[in-house]
């Protein structure tokens, strides 16, 4: 009697257990973006909760942790319990703080990647005055003008400054980086021509190119662009091995577990197929992408990898 007992109680215990485990999620999950609420990550992240709420059946809540470029969220993050209840919007700016000179985490080793967002487009653009058409026209005027023509980006380590590092290094080019405090500043630096190039999002940069405030040159990928087809890629334009772009995604603590992580990755993927989500997105300038987490954590570490070169090449060093 005693042994059908034990017996009952263990089959019990067991199958609670797995019902635990089939359960997640069963209570809200957080969202922490890095940024300010209402821009345009903020916003693409509130339609993801909302998506993933009716997905999954539990609350997916946004919360902000805006400073220090995305980086207070991460660090927030990646201390939390590796359940599945906390997720980072992730940036850019987490892989390019990874692989700087005294990192203050390794987002390789410190997160697990959940789910692709997609990457944004990223475009070279000149002042008018400057009689350059295009990239290539561009490279051979900054190699006849060696020090004379300044780049405008938001900042020393921001993907701008890094990206146009990568294209002096690859062309051998003597062009002066001019840090500005934010994005606006440094565009209108190029657009009065205190500036002569900088490299933005090109959905930024589309409605300025049309009213003949600045010339778009190319893509900073290798190939063109969905979101902008007319504009040439960095390949077309003479330029090898250079591959730029801005990208997000969500992605967990470390060792989150894998049955949560894959039950994330399918509700993510399929609500950024959704037709409002996605059209919200292309219009920021994305290519929406979705795949498994393996294959984001991989595109992840390339980016690491190609960034933390750059910066050890260059003795590059910011906060």
């Amino acid at each position: 009697m005693l042994t059908r007992t034990l017996a009952a109680v263990l089959l019990a215990l067991a199958v609670g257990q797995a019902a635990a485990q089939q359960a997640y999620p069963n209570h809200p999950v957080r969202i922490i973006v890095g940024f300010s609420a209402g821009g345009g990550t903020d916003i693409s992240a509130r339609m993801a909760a909302q998506s993933m709420t009716k997905r999954l059946g539990q609350n997916f809540i946004v919360e902000n942790k805006p400073g220090a470029g995305g980086n207070i969220a991460v660090q927030y993050v990646i201390a939390q319990p590796a359940d599945g209840y906390t997720l980072l919007l992730i940036s850019p700016s987490a892989g390019i703080a990874s692989a700087k000179l005294n990192p203050p985490y390794n987002i390789e080793r410190d997160i697990a990647p959940v789910a692709f967002i997609g990457d944004i487009a990223l475009a070279f653009y000149v002042t008018p005055s400057l009689p350059t058409r295009n990239m290539a026209e561009f490279i051979a005027y900054a190699k006849a003008n060696p020090g004379k023509l300044s780049m405008a980006s938001v900042g020393v380590g921001s993907i701008g400054h890094l990206g146009f590092e990568l294209l002096k290094e690859r062309e051998g080019l003597n062009v002066v980086h001019v840090p500005y405090k934010s994005s606006p500043e440094a565009t209108r630096a190029v657009i009065s021509g205190d500036a002569q190039i900088g490299l933005d999002p090109f959905s930024v940069l589309g409605a300025l190119a049309e009213s003949g405030k600045v010339r778009l040159l190319a893509v900073a990928s290798a190939k063109r662009h969905p979101v902008a087809p007319n504009l040439a890629g960095m390949e077309e334009s003479g330029v090898r091995d250079y591959d730029v772009f801005a990208w997000s995604g969500m992605v967990a603590p470390a060792a989150t577990p894998a049955e949560a992580v894959q039950k994330l990755n399918a509700a993510f993927n399929a609500s950024f197929q959704e037709p409002e989500i996605k059209g919200y997105l292309e219009h920021a300038g994305y290519r929406v992408r979705s795949g498994p987490p393996e294959e984001f954590g991989r595109y992840i570490a390339g980016q690491v990898g190609n960034w933390r070169r750059i910066i050890a090449r260059n003795k590059i060093e910011f906060d």
